[in-house]
């Protein structure tokens, strides 16, 4: 399970977005995407927490909560610069995205999730 102050409030959901050191055009666009997923939910969006893990250096866009991974957490999490993983609300990493996924699949499996879930509720 990750970090209890920012993960298992047991409330919402976690869109936890690696962002990379360098970020060319067509990063750029993914990270303004996955940036929108919260408000794609509609009514189920005060169940989801956007939550950026920068490399060093990177300011996090507006939507995101900043998070630094203690070094176990990060060796655990194993997460490439530009993937994605979705975090229920008691902690744990439910799915994983790799770097080249498109945020409307990220979106998508959110909504099942939300749907089908009774944790946040």
């Amino acid at each position: 399970a990750l970090s209890a102050s920012v993960f298992a409030d047991g409330h919402r959901w976690s869109v936890l977005v690696r962002l990379p050191a360098s970020c060319d055009a067509g990063c750029e666009r993914r990270i303004a995407l996955l940036g929108n997923i919260r408000e794609a939910q509609g009514k189920e969006m005060d169940r989801v927490h956007m939550v950026a893990w920068p490399a060093a250096g990177v300011e996090p866009p507006g939507v995101f909560t900043s998070w630094e991974p203690q070094t176990a957490q990060a060796e655990q999490l194993m997460l490439a610069e530009g993937a994605v993983v979705l975090v229920d609300p008691a902690g744990n990493a439910m799915m994983r995205y790799r770097v080249d996924a498109d945020p409307t699949d990220v979106r998508k499996d959110l909504a099942h999730l939300l749907r089908w879930s009774t944790l946040g509720k």
